[in-house]
């Protein structure tokens, strides 16, 4: 499993250790793996050790869901020339939130949210005016971006998301172009539709 992050340009990989101790503030200590006991018979009864030693075998761990799984694709993306107002548009007519930036490669540049627009649109003054169908996305796109490969587990993608707090994590492939998106919602609908699922990585 690999992520990448994009910041202004560059490219760096990173592992998700790293990505996730950034942000750690304090880790949860385990507790000791519950067992479930089995039966009672009688000669378990005579000894309470053994009760304990009954339980059920483990059963193997099956594959978590990949990314390649949950991901939205193909992911509508927009080159770094568009115009905000281009974005407005997506955004009006489609249920996503998020649109991929690409420069003239495909290679994933940065990322641009309705939530960044409405903001932008609601903060500004009048000296700082702010003119959809002038301003390109390149100048108001997030620029520092986290993406990872489409191998990626489920649980890894999860953490990641809670632990940087970001909505969704564009899918990449070995030319670092966009080839879908991971966003909370696929990640809940895939816990909806096809639980139980084995969340080891």
């Amino acid at each position: 499993m690999v992520f990448y992050i994009y910041n202004q340009g560059i490219r760096q990989e990173e592992s998700l250790a790293k990505l996730l101790q950034e942000q750690q503030i304090r880790a949860v200590q385990a507790s000791n793996r519950v067992r479930k006991v089995g039966p009672k018979t009688h000669s378990q009864h005579q000894s309470g050790a053994s009760v304990y030693s009954e339980a059920e075998p483990r059963h193997a761990r099956e594959p978590a869901l990949l990314a390649r799984q949950l991901m939205t694709a193909p992911v509508q993306t927009l080159p770094e020339t568009a115009m905000a107002a281009d974005a407005w548009t997506l955004f009006q007519h489609n249920p996503f939130h998020h649109i991929p930036i690409v420069d003239a490669h495909g290679q994933l540049i940065g990322i641009l949210t309705d939530n960044d627009l409405l903001t932008l649109s609601s903060t500004l003054t009048q000296s700082q005016a702010f003119n959809p169908a002038t301003t390109q996305v390149k100048q108001i796109a997030q620029t520092q971006v986290i993406s990872s490969s489409a191998t990626t587990g489920i649980r890894a993608l999860a953490d990641l998301m809670v632990t940087r707090r970001v909505g969704c994590v564009p899918i990449v492939n070995d030319q670092h172009q966009v080839e879908g998106i991971v966003t909370r919602t696929d990640i809940l609908r895939a816990l909806v539709q096809q639980a139980p699922i084995e969340l080891w990585v």
